[in-house]
């Protein structure tokens, strides 16, 4: 055999029954659209990170190589990538995501950010993730396969990487820059 991997019989019939069951999972919770739970929860995590920057110090919002300012400008991004993707796909086009590094991604987003006030950097996030939320309850989750950080998501995954991905940068934040809201 010139395969790379050999299985017996019975260890092939256990993988493929666990690969099927992963995706009968999968197309449950699509179905029952139970994912749209997450919505609120999304929602939630933007809020709890708006109010934390609102209430930064102007000095941690200026005056540090990757803050606050940053990390709000790294969220915008991504949200901007998924939106973007999904308005394409609607318009019948390829969704692109960017070929660049995350590096190089988060670079040009901290940039940007930096002559905006944080004011404007809020209410753009805010308009952003509501656009995001929309289309993940109105649209088919399986007909949208988007470019994420690292490999393609369902509009469903999205939602779930991007709760984890607020919660974890508001974390980290807290923990880097720690100020009473």
């Amino acid at each position: 055999m010139g395969s790379a991997y050999r299985h017996s019989l019975i260890g092939y019939f256990k993988g493929e029954s666990g690969h099927i069951h992963l995706h009968q999972e999968i197309l449950e919770q699509q179905f029952q659209r139970t994912y749209l739970n997450e919505v609120d929860t999304l929602a939630h995590a933007v809020d709890d990170f708006c109010l934390y920057i609102e209430k930064a110090p102007e000095k941690q919002l200026n005056e540090q190589e990757w803050g606050p300012r940053e990390v709000l400008a790294h969220l915008i991004y991504w949200h901007e990538q998924y939106v973007n993707q999904i308005e394409a796909i609607k318009a019948g086009k390829p969704a692109e995501a960017s070929h660049s590094s995350v590096k190089e991604r988060n670079a040009r987003a901290a940039s940007a950010s930096r002559n905006k006030p944080i004011s404007v950097l809020i209410k753009q996030f805010r308009e952003i993730d509501l656009r995001l939320r929309h289309y993940i309850t109105v649209l088919d989750p399986q007909m949208f396969i988007l470019k994420g950080q690292t490999t393609p998501q369902t509009l469903d995954s999205i939602l779930e990487s991007k709760i984890r991905h607020i919660q974890g940068h508001l974390k980290w934040l807290k923990k880097q820059f720690p100020y009473r809201v």
